[in-house]
């Protein structure tokens, strides 16, 4: 297995942005292919899997890769819990979890979970859950639950739904709904209370062409 450098990045023809996010961490003092997980960027750790380079130092129990590069873990009570590419995290009670692009997400009580475009995110009581475009995002009682375009975001009592434009959503009792449209040349947001102008706990609604909300028939 190759050390991972810059010159052996280079070497590899690595993409210019890839060299770059690399250096930056060197000169901060930081592990690049940490980094790559704590920041998200799962396409970098995958392309450092598949060149071959040296990723042992990263390996644990609830921590490991297929030969694809395809990150894949699972963390228990207060533990941090993260994916990449078509990949699965879960984290235990209290714990965060994120997955990458096409990934699945789910985090215990007082969670945060984030999963990637077109992922599944859901988070338990208290928590918060983002998923990305055409996902679907749940979180628990009071939580805070976001979905990108296209998507279905649910919260519970008392808790926000967002979701983005084309999306729908559903919130509990005391809950707020807010979906994105655009109106004109730029992306606004629409707002409904559960409770408030017929708006009901637990339904599905989304916008209509006059930027209505509307039950999901």
């Amino acid at each position: 297995m190759k050390k991972l450098t810059i010159e052996n990045l280079i070497a590899d023809d690595a993409c210019d942005s890839g060299i770059e996010f690399a250096k930056a961490a060197f000169d901060a003092g930081l592990d690049p292919a940490l980094e790559t997980i704590r920041q998200g960027q799962f396409e970098y750790f995958r392309w450092l899997v598949v060149e071959g380079y040296d990723l042992e130092h990263l390996r644990t129990p609830n921590f490991t890769w297929n030969e694809e590069g395809i990150v894949q873990s699972t963390s228990g009570y207060h533990g941090t819990s993260t994916s990449g590419y078509h990949g699965t995290s879960t984290s235990g009670r209290e714990g965060t979890s994120t997955s990458g692009y096409h990934g699945t997400s789910t985090s215990g009580y007082h969670g945060t979970s984030t999963s990637g475009r077109e992922g599944k995110s859901t988070s338990g009581d208290y928590g918060t859950s983002t998923s990305g475009y055409h996902g679907t995002s749940t979180s628990g009682r009071e939580g805070k639950s976001t979905s990108g375009d296209y998507g279905t975001s649910i919260s519970g009592y008392g808790g926000t739904s967002t979701s983005g434009y084309g999306g729908q959503c559903a919130s509990g009792d005391n809950g707020i709904l807010v979906i994105e449209f655009m109106g004109g040349s730029r992306c606004r947001i629409k707002t409904a209370y559960v409770g408030e102008n017929g708006i009901l706990p637990n339904v599905f609604y989304k916008l209509d062409d006059d930027g209505d909300f509307v039950m999901v028939s």
